[in-house]
């Protein structure tokens, strides 16, 4: 099972005070992406919850894997937005 958010930067609960990005969880493993310079940040919970070891670079395919998974739950989040009705007001 895994979960998956988008954050603005407004200091919420996934990337606290940072600028936009996306974050992953898949079990014990989380991936955070920052959007303004593509940069990854891979951790294991289980092992580190404080966060403290980059694994991106020592653990490329692991990575992958979750970047992977990101990328298709952000493209199906684009296409539900893209075919989703607008609510207007009429006068």
């Amino acid at each position: 099972m895994f979960r998956c958010g988008r954050h603005n930067g407004s200091g919420g609960p996934h990337i606290a005070h940072s600028k936009p990005g996306s974050v992953i969880r898949d079990g014990d493993w989380k991936l955070l992406r920052f959007d303004e310079d593509g940069r990854e940040e891979l951790y294991n919970l289980k092992d580190d919850i404080g966060k403290s070891s980059y694994l991106a670079e020592r653990m490329p395919a692991r990575a992958a894997q979750i970047r992977a998974q990101l990328h298709t739950i952000l493209n199906e989040m684009v296409q539900l937005t893209e075919n989703a009705p607008l609510d207007r007001e009429t006068d």
